[in-house]
């Protein structure tokens, strides 16, 4: 039986597997150990002072600080997450990931380097407390049976984690994995490098089981990705009135959503394209959608450092509204005629209004909005009373280098040698594009690369690609099921 045509993927072994050592990781390596020290010496201190890990998962710098990035394929079943994974990784035949018409996964695979081919079970990779994943072990064994590890020997797995997830599902009978499945998607999201939440781009519907894992992804939009899979087999007018109904109520699905994410139109698998005019489109993407990978990998040293930054800015806020409440406590703890036997405490963090506990924490940061949560500081004094913590600015919690805080160390941290770590990193990375050691190619433009403007940007264009159609003009697609009398018109203007 003759084999079946492969597509060439030779520009993605080009732009993912380019030769490791023309990338000065010896230099980030530096940088990423003296980021642990930083943490060490000037976070941990305060962290621990005020029990910050109480309130969030501790900081690991080992998993968190070294770990590669990590790319999460997120999307509703059937949408060709798994084969776009083989595609790009190069996998094939029975060295491939296992896919299927129907659901043929309702697991999460942690895709990784080895030296071979080999499957790793959920227990191995909860119980290795090196890597970030020994957290997901409070979902208990559950979630064990539907998570597993997968290693393959290829070059751009030794500088990127995959991670692929089962397939959303609508129905909530099909949907029960046994775990807490939003909840394990949130985890992932919150640690991904990078987000593809991939559809196929002729069903595009949003049901409740989708919106929901797109609301998890509020404060990450800067790591999400939409790719609009198997292009080529969606009729050209359908493809453009679903893209642009799909943009217009993305905004619906995150709530708040400033900026519309890059939004990728690709049919990624190995067969080869179908004879379609916009085929030229379709490879253009794909390779902006591969080279948004590499430059995840390029950036990974800045981003483990400002993702460093924004967790010290946490543990700082923290502390300054457990020293806030402590002010407010010391101030009227010798009242004792009307707050006695833990009654002051209840009063306080019930409402800390009447105490100016808001006030108190604005004039020390303008980081505090969102984080003063009366419900969350309720439970977190509720297990550490307020009288057993200590002034910021005195005592136990303490004198540590010269004189300084925990809280002034942070703050030193904070302020000055962490953005300086960051700006010493922007110019190693700098140079080393200078000297063309590495030179990435993405333009990061997406659907709005300069090849689609050209394409879409004349009306002539488009209306003889909507003429060509048999549909009445009247029809328009509803791939959200709730295509807005706004977008019918946006359509029917062009």
């Amino acid at each position: 039986m003759e084999e079946a045509k492969k597509r060439n993927r030779d520009h993605i072994e080009a732009i993912l597997n380019s030769d490791a050592s023309t990338r000065p990781h010896s230099a980030y390596k530096v940088i990423l150990d003296e980021l642990v020290s930083i943490y060490k010496s000037n976070i941990r201190p305060l962290e621990d002072a005020y029990k910050f890990f109480h309130l969030k998962r501790r900081y690991n710098p080992l998993s968190d600080i070294h770990a590669k990035p990590s790319l999460l394929v997120l999307g509703p079943r059937s949408s060709g997450k798994t084969s776009m994974i083989n595609y790009i990784l190069g996998l094939e035949g029975p060295h491939a990931l296992r896919v299927g018409v129907d659901p043929t996964s309702s697991d999460f695979v942690i895709i990784d380097h080895g030296r071979r081919r080999k499957m790793l079970p959920g227990t191995a990779l909860l119980a290795d407390e090196s890597k970030p994943y020994s957290a997901l072990a409070k979902y208990g064994m559950n979630l064990a049976a539907n998570l597993h590890g997968a290693e393959f020997p290829v070059k751009v797995l030794n500088h990127l984690t995959v991670i692929d997830s089962p397939g959303i599902m609508e129905n909530s009978d099909q949907q029960m994995q046994g775990h807490h499945y939003i909840e394990v998607c949130q985890w992932f999201i919150s640690r991904a490098s990078l987000i593809f939440f991939v559809f196929d781009s002729s069903k595009l519907d949003a049901g409740k089981q989708l919106r929901e894992v797109f609301r998890r992804l509020k404060g990450h939009e800067g790591k999400l990705r939409i790719i609009l899979n198997k292009a080529d087999n969606t009729d050209g007018e359908v493809l453009l009135r679903n893209y642009g109904a799909f943009c217009w109520n993305l905004k619906g699905l995150i709530p708040n959503l400033a900026d519309l994410p890059r939004v990728y139109l690709v049919s990624c698998w190995s067969k080869p394209y179908e004879d379609v005019q916009y085929r030229d489109v379709l490879v253009t993407e794909e390779n902006l959608l591969v080279q948004d990978i590499q430059e995840t990998i390029d950036t990974r040293c800045e981003a483990v450092i400002t993702s460093l930054l924004a967790y010290a800015l946490s543990v700082e806020t923290h502390a300054i509204i457990v020293d806030a409440y402590l002010n407010a406590y010391d101030d009227h703890k010798h009242s004792w005629l009307r707050w006695k036997n833990g009654a002051l405490q209840s009063d306080l963090v019930d409402c800390p209004d009447l105490f100016n506990i808001p006030q108190r924490v604005g004039a020390k940061t303008s980081n505090h909005e969102g984080f003063l949560n009366v419900h969350v500081y309720r439970q977190f004094f509720l297990a550490n009373p307020i009288c057993t913590f200590y002034r910021a600015s005195h005592g136990r919690n303490g004198v540590i280098f010269s004189g300084a805080t925990v809280l002034e160390k942070a703050q030193e941290a904070i302020r000055t040698t962490i953005p300086n770590l960051l700006a010493k990193q922007r110019a190693i990375r700098t140079e080393s594009l200078v000297n063309g050691s590495h030179k990435p190619e993405a333009n990061g433009m997406g659907i709005l690369s300069n090849t689609m403007k050209n394409m879409l940007s004349p009306r002539k264009q488009l209306r003889t690609l909507l003429d060509k159609s048999p549909l009445s003009s009247s029809w328009i697609p509803s791939p959200l099921g709730f295509v807005t009398e706004k977008v019918q018109s946006a359509l029917k203007s062009y």
